[in-house]
């Protein structure tokens, strides 16, 4: 996804449904975060890392802090209480516009939205810290080098950066035997006419003759389409099945699911995927597709206004978040290059059992190395297509 595409998706995520885009705990969709409850996740997470770099010994200074990829001011927030000053900076406007609004401080905390793919809104060594978290994951790797390129220059020396990044993992694909499954309602299909989050109940079955094994990372997805079966979004839900399932067994799931912005007629379609290697219809296993009427958007004084006003010639979109995975040593490379040393690799659950992840700690070097930014990214990008 280019850089332009990925601010579409995020200006859109900005607009729809802002907190369960920035953390997307299961339950809160459809603006189901409470925001108070929201901000606390923030200040757990930056005690966390702190707590990271004074285990180690790493000593920050407490002048400016930046959040990359700030989103609505989460651990923005959270910063300001550790910290002389505190900067946001985030590609989407709708989320800039969000986090002003919840600003705690203005005097100190300053948002910004951001459109290039580096930081050229902060001047070379001006910044002490800089925390990323649930950011970087979201971008291609060419992308998450240049950036990552970008927070070392802002850093001054000494300075230091934390951030996460999920690992690679990709499970042995099944054989071709195995791509057999039926997947059917185990309950009503929920009512979509009061909101557009729903869960969805659901039975999969192996229908093949070999085992799917808890290794090959499967997990319940769904797609939405138009009634004239044209494909709309790719990757809504996710479930995971949780261990080994035999030749005819079958799995209980609960599948939470969110439909287009836009109302109207459209197709759920339930698809079964093993990751990074298939679907199992593209293996021509067949899927549950169900019609769903989505709802008129509820908006404030949509009451007073006689409700939401539609338009015949709006087009849904509906925007993705994609998941991309960097190895250690790319990023090792990567910050050698820009002058500053991995100090610490930390596991952390933060992208779910499926998507492990590490906590990086990043310092700058006193004395910077000639680099070049181009060279770097096209070598990173090529060893992470190999």
């Amino acid at each position: 996804m280019r850089l332009d595409e990925l601010r579409q998706h995020w200006q859109a995520f900005g607009e729809q449904d802002p907190l369960w885009a920035i953390l997307t705990a299961p339950g809160k969709r459809g603006g189901a975060w409470d925001i108070e409850e929201f901000l606390a996740t923030g200040r757990d997470d930056v005690e966390f890392a702190m707590r990271m770099l004074e285990e180690r010994g790493v000593v920050v200074a407490r002048r400016r802090a930046l959040d990359f990829g700030c989103g609505v001011g989460r651990l923005t927030h959270a910063l300001a209480n550790d910290f002389e000053r505190c900067d946001g900076v985030d590609l989407a406007g709708s989320m800039i516009a969000r986090a002003n609004v919840l600003n705690p401080d203005p005097e100190r905390v300053h948002f910004y939205e951001n459109k290039t793919s580096d930081l050229r809104l902060f001047e070379t060594g001006s910044i002490d810290f800089v925390l990323s978290l649930l950011v970087l994951q979201h971008m291609e790797p060419t992308l998450i080098c240049a950036y990552l390129s970008e927070i070392v220059r802002v850093l001054g020396p000494g300075g230091v950066a934390y951030f996460n990044l999920p690992q690679p993992v990709v499970g042995k694909p099944l054989p071709p035997e195995a791509w057999k499954m039926s997947v059917q309602l185990a309950a009503g299909l929920p009512d979509f006419s009061s909101t557009r989050c729903q869960t969805v109940p659901v039975i999969v079955r192996n229908d093949s003759t070999v085992l799917w094994p808890a290794s090959a990372h499967l997990r319940l997805g769904n797609h939405w389409r138009t009634v004239d079966r044209e494909l709309l979004t790719v990757d809504d839900g996710r479930t995971p099945i949780e261990g080994d399932v035999a030749p005819g067994q079958e799995v209980r799931l609960e599948l939470e699911v969110m439909a287009p912005a836009v109302p109207g007629p459209y197709v759920l379609e339930i698809d079964l995927v093993q990751e990074n290697v298939n679907w199992f219809s593209d293996r021509g296993s067949p899927t549950l597709c169900l019609p769903v009427n989505a709802p008129e958007p509820v908006t404030e004084g949509a009451e007073a206004e006689g409700g939401p006003s539609r338009s015949a010639d709006r087009v849904p979109f509906a925007p993705r978040m994609e998941m991309y995975a960097l190895e250690p040593s790319i990023v090792s490379r990567t910050m050698e290059a820009a002058g500053a040393k991995v100090a610490a690799a930390i596991p952390a659950d933060r992208c779910g059992p499926w998507h492990p992840s590490l906590d990086y700690i990043v310092v700058r070097q006193a004395s910077r190395k000639r680099w070049s930014a181009r060279r770097l990214i096209d070598q990173v990008t090529n060893a992470a297509r190999h």
